[in-house]
């Protein structure tokens, strides 16, 4: 199922000189010239290509052919045309004895289109041959280890022997230059020896389209080919998945190496594909690209290429944050694949004792070891990195950031899919490493899988099926990408986010908020929960005059009332408390007129709040957060007709910027949806 998907993408790419893997040739569509396919199809059919120039050479074709000379009369003999005797009668009665005369006569000769069709058919056979020759004996020369062995070329110099012994013989001297067949010629394709050595040169003018069966060729390896398969899967769901259109396609920059075998660029941009999504998303999927010491992307100390990259980017009016909203740079995320055609086979004694090879595929551990190298390497510098820089001459270098979201291995693990949970699922959400089992579909070939829209009108049982050999791939790219937005997404439920709270979310998950120990990492610098303040019920008047005169040091939140409209980890990410007491105008609602720094956020027993901090004592061992605060920041214009009763109806994440620029609850602006339940 590989090859096939291959072929359709990168004709002849799977093909290589010398390779143990062989394989018969199929009937192709592609009429491009391939020195390999045209090597193996000579040396398959040398051998009667020989015996028939040998048959040739014995008994050459030769035909009666008129020449013209001009002779002397003395000399005419025989029988003269009457035409001819008249006109010598004629010339002697006129004194005219010296004069010459045309004479038509026939002989036999070599100089036939059909021994030209031979001659052509030689030369350019021993001329390939010489250039194969030739163009190996360089290329080996050139490396420190001889891909080719000598033996091998001595093999392909003997080939021409026989073609230049042929080329020697003398009744070819007689033979001109071919200019082609101005009808069909029964010698060619009757005679003893004609008719086989045009077969075959027909064979191998056309080898492409009719090469057969017969002809074996080298293969690249199946490592290698599970790479390019692994790329163009990758390719597919992109394109019949999530709502992307190729724009432009890396597949035409295949070149031809010193070995004659078709292979991708090395500019660090092989095999690339381009795609855009009608939500203003770009993606661009890289075949081995190369991390080094310059650009934007770079490692530092030893050059980096993985398999595969995905990269995808957003617009630039998707960008949220306060941090990004000056900045030119677009947001981009990458996620790295290495492909490898391997399954551990063997426990060492710093396994898991709870891994159990026999029964499931694994990835080999140094393969994931090498996700944990590309994602600690590679290094994002947000502004180029010009020579001024480097050098110290400027006042700011450039800052620098991991880009990698995600690094995993993809192997030909076994599992059905749509009932089993990938082994390397919680590690892919807690850290962003792991691995994919990927194999083609099991129910049909890769290339002829049914588009998005067609899947929608099938069984749901059928879909899960055909999809179970990379069902968990393409849940986890839906998960970070989501699909295009259109009426059949909708009605199927699929996943589809907003470009505007893609970045946000990708941000959000556990992978992406892991911190140097000691250090906290945020999204929002300046992140603002809105909230009431309690009730007064038996509560203390004191506490709420604190409030008011911004001496408060303490606020507690119920951990239950926070989770149901925020995520756990957002209570250590806010920065300031909008909190919001009774309104002077309406005491049916509330406003806010100050902002209060966030020091510290705590998780406590109702318990252990005092009076003071709480306003009042309780017994009840209910988790609270309690925020300590700092001095309070008063807004100009406060916000009014903040909501009364429930208190999770006054809970909104912002920043300082945009409640600043509102009057009214209803109109403030709220971010990191990501994070809300």
């Amino acid at each position: 199922m590989m090859t096939p998907a291959i072929n359709k993408v990168y004709p002849l790419w799977r093909f290589s000189l010398v390779e143990k893997t062989e394989q018969d040739a199929a009937t192709s569509q592609q009429r491009r010239h391939f020195p390999l396919m045209w090597l193996a199809n000579f040396a398959a059919l040398r051998e009667r290509f020989e015996q028939g120039l040998k048959v040739i050479c014995a008994a050459p074709h030769s035909r009666l052919q008129p020449t013209v000379a001009n002779i002397k009369a003395a000399k005419l003999k025989g029988r003269l045309p009457h035409k001819l005797a008249e006109k010598v009668k004629q010339d002697f009665a006129n004194g005219q004895y010296d004069k010459r005369y045309a004479v038509e006569k026939k002989r036999l000769s070599v100089d036939t289109p059909e021994n030209r069709f031979i001659k052509m058919a030689v030369t350019k056979s021993k001329r390939q041959l010489a250039e194969f020759e030739q163009k190996l004996r360089q290329s080996n020369q050139a490396l420190e280890r001889p891909r080719l062995s000598e033996s091998f070329i001595d093999e392909v110099h003997s080939w021409q022997q026989p073609l230049q012994k042929v080329l020697g013989q003398s009744f070819l001297k007689e033979v001109g230059s071919y200019t082609g067949l101005s009808r069909e010629s029964l010698v060619l394709q009757q005679k003893t020896g004609y008719s086989a050595v045009y077969r075959i040169w027909q064979e191998l003018k056309f080898y492409l389209d009719v090469f057969g069966n017969q002809s074996s060729i080298s293969m690249k390896s199946v490592a290698e080919i599970y790479e390019v398969w692994c790329f163009l899967c990758l390719k597919q769901i992109l394109e019949q998945d999530l709502g992307f259109e190729l724009v432009e396609n890396g597949a035409a920059e295949l070149k031809q190496n010193d070995f004659f075998e078709y292979s991708f660029k090395e500019d660090g941009m092989r095999g690339a594909f381009r795609f855009k999504r009608a939500d203003g998303v770009t993606a661009r999927l890289a075949h081995e690209p190369i991390f080094n010491k310059t650009g934007k992307i770079r490692s530092y100390l030893v050059n980096q290429k993985p398999d595969i990259v995905l990269e995808v980017t957003l617009p630039k009016s998707a960008h949220l944050t306060k941090a990004d909203s000056g900045s030119s740079e677009e947001k981009q995320f990458i996620w790295l694949f290495d492909a490898k055609y391997r399954i551990k086979t063997e426990k060492n004694h710093f396994d898991d004792s709870c891994e159990d090879i026999e029964s499931t595929d694994y990835v080999p551990d140094d393969a994931i070891n090498q996700m944990h190298r590309y994602r600690d390497a590679l290094i994002r510098l947000s502004e180029p990195h010009g020579p001024e820089s480097s050098s110290g001459n400027t006042g700011q270098s450039p800052k620098k950031s991991r880009p990698v979201f995600g690094a995993f291995a993809l192997y030909p693990g076994f599992f059905d899919q749509a009932t089993k949970t990938n082994p390397y699922a919680a590690a892919i959400k807690e850290v962003g490493i792991g691995a994919f089992a990927l194999l083609p579909s099991q129910n049909e070939p890769s290339q002829n899988r049914p588009s998005q829209n067609e899947l929608s009108q099938t069984d749901p049982t059928q879909t899960k099926s055909s999809y179970s050999g990379h069902q968990w791939l393409l849940k986890f790219l839906k998960a970070q990408i989501g699909t295009a937005p259109n009426a059949q997404t909708e009605q199927n439920n699929e996943v589809m986010y907003p470009v505007a709270s893609m970045a946000e979310r990708l941000y959000v998950q556990e992978a992406a908020r892991i911190p140097y120990y000691g250090m906290r990492q945020v999204l929002y610098p300046d992140l603002t929960m809105t909230v009431a303040l309690g009730g007064q019920r038996g509560r203390d008047n004191g506490y709420f005059e604190q409030f008011e005169q911004g001496t408060a040091l303490w606020y507690h939140l119920p951990q239950s009332t926070f989770l149901q409209k925020f995520k756990q980890h957002i209570a250590e990410e806010i920065r300031y408390l909008a909190l919001a007491s009774t309104s002077d105008t309406q005491s049916s609602t509330k406003q806010i007129d100050k902002l209060w720094p966030v020091k510290r956020v705590t998780v406590l027993p109702r318990y252990a709040i005092t009076e003071d901090q709480a306003g009042k004592k309780s017994g009840s061992a209910d988790l609270y957060y309690l925020f300590e605060l700092g001095k309070p920041l008063s807004l100009q214009t406060p916000v009014t007709n903040v909501p009364h009763r429930p208190m999770k109806n006054s809970m909104k994440l912002t920043t300082l910027t945009r409640l600043e620029s509102v009057t009214k609850f209803t109109e403030v602006e709220k971010v990191y949806e990501a994070a809300m339940v």
